[in-house]
């Protein structure tokens, strides 16, 4: 696995400002990207089949843009030594059409990252002394979710050479959801 750490540039203009988590498949990190813009750059080793799998699938729907759901800006292979491997794949293919040579160890995929996610309001609340979200407040957090997820859900994607392709999202919890703006992506 690719070593990151604060400060250190994993793909150009994107500089490591913290590590917000890790989990079975890699890390997700915080980072300025160009511009000065806040991003979460998630890096998930490809040592395992699965990972394979996901990297096809954020091919996939990386241009899918709704008000309700946090954009993916950036999809990079990474090599053993760290370095961008200038992918020609298109949609369909898999790791063994790249470049002869080519040996991706990671994928790096940046997302715009809200300030906090659903979870994090739930835990400031309940730092304040509260037993929860005030209803009204997380029934607006419940609704702007559900417009992104029935908008992946609805049978209206191009994914290949599919058309009317409906996407099942996988990973829905309380960190995943955003809280301002109020949007839905798989973030940490």
């Amino acid at each position: 696995m690719i070593e990151i750490r604060k400060g250190s540039e994993p793909v150009p203009g994107y500089q490591i400002v913290e590590k917000l988590g890790e989990g079975s498949f890699g890390q997700v990190w915080l980072a300025m990207g160009p511009g000065a813009t806040r991003h979460a750059l998630k890096v998930l080793r490809l040592d395992k089949a699965s990972a394979a799998k996901e990297y096809r699938a954020l091919a996939w729907i990386k241009d899918i843009r709704h008000p309700s759901l946090l954009p993916i800006t950036g999809l990079w292979l990474i090599d053993d030594d760290g370095r961008v491997i200038p992918d020609r794949l298109v949609v369909g293919e898999t790791l063994s059409d790249l470049p002869v040579g080519a040996k991706p160890n990671a994928v790096i995929v940046a997302m715009v990252v809200a300030d906090k996610t659903l979870a994090d309001v739930l835990n400031d609340y309940r730092l304040k002394g509260t037993s929860g979200i005030p209803v009204d407040e997380l029934l607006g957090y419940m609704d702007d979710a559900a417009r992104g997820l029935d908008y992946l859900n609805s049978p209206r994607h191009n994914i290949g050479d599919q058309e009317g392709v409906s996407i099942q999202h996988r990973d829905i919890k309380p960190a995943a959801i955003s809280s301002f703006p109020l949007s839905f992506a798989a973030t940490p």
